[in-house]
């Protein structure tokens, strides 16, 4: 159970910083879901970057 999957981190006075995935080998999944994994798989979780604070230049 993830979050910021689709709708990105907001900034102040800035861009919104980057929204996070999740990945089962290398696959990329959804954010909310149950799902059966394996001895050897991989799960990746990049979480989402923060908004900046000044403006984008």
């Amino acid at each position: 159970l993830t979050d910021r999957r689709v709708s990105r981190p907001w900034g102040i006075n800035a861009a919104s910083g980057k929204s996070g995935e999740n990945y089962l080998n290398g696959v990329r999944i959804s954010s909310k879901r149950a799902l059966e994994v394996f001895a050897g798989d991989t799960i990746t979780i990049e979480t989402p970057g923060g908004g900046g604070w000044s403006p984008v230049e």
